[in-house]
């Protein structure tokens, strides 16, 4: 079976599972072990996909990015008290477990979106009904989940068993062959929905939930509130919320969303590339599965960090196949009392997703996982740094500091070609590799960034093998050898794709040219230098150019709201200046556009407006928020001597902050009247 053939009978197995009825046309083993042997020859670049998440007719690129949640897990109670004393008052909810959907206002029209990878969803074509009869008038993205409740999951079994097909194996993995509509889009029916967010806004989760229930049908999840309690008496009672949910809600969760539950707490305490930090999502422990490690090796990531990675026996976590655990780093062995091939070991899912090796219950004399002193790949010295960004003690790493290392190179070619990054289609770590190795000096003098100046014969050259050295070919020419016919590669026919060293060099030229400044800053390949710390560079300097002398200055990049002492570090280095000029030789990123707008001219140029309490008649803050900026005023966040408008409900009311602002001479007025003055 060629490379080709492998793929397609995995992506078949998926298509059939996810996007169609949800049936199978392989068992579970036999898929492991066919995905398994892919990863083993080929590796796992093919298979980074998520199956069933093409869910409509047509993609829709999401305006705010639907990101996923920080997690912490039920024994991480440091982290979790940590948290709740940051984010007090909190608002908790039962983190369901579905298809994670983005509803949008469309002519007057909820158009419903899949989450996707975050960036890019698809558009559905049916979807479950509402319960309330509530007009959809929402002017904001509606953020919630599709799942299936356990008894509509029943009743489609017995659906399923009168018509002789065979029932689906839990309610998770039903949603996403019937959002597709493929064999039984009737099962529709069993669907539900329920809202949990507004995007776009930084309101507080009390404010979010009155605004889904009042412009929306949806249903909202259950919330609870804990103004009265102290973060202990709170994280105490968190696995009981867990657990009564679990046992009563009657639909599938994966654990608890704690959400910080004031206005503006985005803005406070900012967001990442990944997750917005005003959030987490609490997981229940698990019980570690039993298996055996077979061997271990080690992986080099495009920073230079090396981790240990156990082969381990196959087991089956929480409904997939594990069989390799990555070890972090050496630390993390000690801590488990050493791990060595033939232990028996303990592993779950961190945060339900993430293999993690946990306990060693058996040391049976075999090799010990040692750490190594030289790069396995390119054989250099190896440093042993601490993660800055980390209070961990145990946060420390192995790395190749060679910059010339061609498995790093390939790694990091194999970052920029992300979608989230330069976007170049078909460029996967393995052609990556076969580049770099056929270009060595290329890639010395050029790091990851040598794909820039490669011409498409250099690309064939390096990707395209020889049809008589192609293994298929051999094996063909064997087996007819074995038959008493001798033939050649001539004899053969050859299906290679041989426009596909065009199609890269094309993919590669179109990426070049489409290049935001966030997204040439993310391919800068800094640890902790995202797009995030891009777009924030953009608002402040506009050009790359501009960005570049702020660098060679060394410019206070703390007074950007965002940016701390270690992205300031980073960002007034010599490295980073070098980076920054060398890529932008290759890549002219398109400058941020800022609107010019004569601020001195607006009715309320240079007037500071704070907002408290809720409006009486409904409208969020974000509605006032506009109309003050679009009055050339300033929205701020508490009262003080430059406070001209105290915006509240009731301008006689008693409270220390309208106390505060007749003290300080600061006007106060209804949110009714200052709708009337600034409009």
């Amino acid at each position: 079976m060629t490379r080709e053939e492998h793929l397609a009978q995995i992506k078949k197995a998926d298509a059939v599972y996810y996007g169609d009825s949800g049936e199978v046309i392989l068992s579970d083993a036999e898929y492991d072990a066919l995905r398994r042997d892919y990863i083993e020859k080929y590796g796992s670049e093919d298979l980074d996909y998520v199956p069933g998440a093409d869910l409509g007719e047509a993609k829709f690129q999401h305006p705010h990015e639907a990101k996923s949640l920080a997690k912490i897990d039920e024994t991480e109670t440091d982290k979790l008290l940590a948290y709740l004393e940051k984010f007090q008052p909190v608002a908790v909810e039962p983190k369901l477990d579905g298809c994670s959907i983005v509803v949008y206002p469309h002519n007057g029209e909820p158009m419903y979106v899949t989450r996707g990878g975050g960036d890019e969803g698809d558009i559905l074509t049916r979807f479950p009904s509402h319960p309330r009869d509530v007009a959809y008038t929402a002017e904001y993205p509606i953020r919630g989940e599709v799942y299936m409740d356990f008894a509509a999951f029943e009743q489609m079994n017995v659906e399923l068993e009168a018509q002789q097909e065979k029932k689906r194996a839990n309610p998770r993995n039903s949603v996403n062959p019937i959002l597709t509509g493929g064999k039984h889009p009737e099962f529709v029916k069993y669907l539900s929905f329920q809202a949990y967010d507004v995007m776009g806004v930084d309101w507080s989760e009390s404010e979010k939930m009155d605004y889904i229930l009042v412009h929306t049908p949806f249903a909202v999840s259950p919330m609870l509130t804990f103004a009265e309690k102290t973060p202990a008496e709170i994280a105490a009672a968190i696995p009981a919320i867990y657990q009564d949910y679990e046992q009563n809600l009657g639909y599938p969760i994966d654990g608890l969303v704690i959400k910080c539950d004031w206005s503006d707490s985005l803005q406070k305490f900012g967001t990442t590339d990944h997750h917005d930090n005003n959030a987490i999502a609490w997981k229940p422990s698990q019980i570690p599965v039993s298996s055996v490690v077979r061997d271990v090796h080690w992986q080099v990531g495009k920073t230079g960090a090396l981790t240990p990675v156990a082969d381990i026996e196959p087991v089956d976590i929480l409904g997939t196949v594990v069989s390799n655990v990555n070890l972090h780093n050496m630390n993390v062995v000690k801590r488990l009392g050493g791990v060595a091939i033939g232990d028996k070991v303990g592993v779950i899912k961190a945060k339900l997703i993430i293999p993690q090796l946990v306990i060693v219950y058996e040391h049976n004399g075999g090799v010990a996982i040692e750490a190594i002193d030289t790069c396995p790949y390119c054989h250099a010295p190896l440093e042993q740094r601490e993660n800055a960004a980390s209070a961990d003690e145990d946060d420390t790493n192995l790395f190749c500091v060679n910059p010339h290392c061609q498995e790093r190179i390939a790694q990091q070619i194999g970052f920029l070609a992300k979608r989230n990054v330069l976007d170049i289609s078909d460029l996967s770590v393995d052609r990556a590799r076969a580049i770099v190795r056929t270009f060595p000096a290329k890639a010395e003098a050029a790091g990851p960034y040598m794909i820039f100046t490669l011409t498409a014969d250099e690309i064939r050259e390096a990707i395209i093998t020889p049809f008589a050295e192609l293994t298929s070919t051999k094996q063909k020419i064997a087996a007819e050898a074995q038959k008493g016919h001798v033939i050649t590669a001539a004899d053969l026919k050859d299906t290679r794709d041989l426009k596909s060293p065009d199609k890269l060099k094309e993919a590669i030229d179109a990426a070049l040219a489409a290049v935001d400044i966030p997204r040439f800053v993310k391919a800068l390949l800094f640890d902790g230098i995202g797009d995030n710390v891009g777009k924030l560079l953009a608002e402040r300097y506009q050009t790359a150019a501009a960005i570049l002398e702020a660098v060679e200055r060394k410019d206070a990049f703390q007074e950007i709201d965002g940016i701390g002492p270690r992205t300031e570090e980073i960002l007034q280095s010599d490295t980073f200046h070098d980076r920054f000029a060398t890529l932008l030789r290759y890549i002219k990123p398109q400058d941020y556009v800022v609107q010019a707008v004569d601020t001195e001219a607006l009715p309320y140029a240079g007037k500071v407006f704070v907002l408290t309490g809720k409006d009486p008649d409904g409208q969020p803050r974000s509605f006032y928020k506009g109309l003050i900026e679009a009055a050339g005023a300033k929205m701020a966040a508490a009262v003080s001597g430059n406070t001209d408008y105290l915006v509240i409900a009731d301008p006689a009311s008693t409270s220390s902050k309208a106390v505060k602002a007749r003290k300080l001479g600061t006007k106060l007025i209804s949110y009714q009247e200052a709708a009337a003055m600034l409009q």
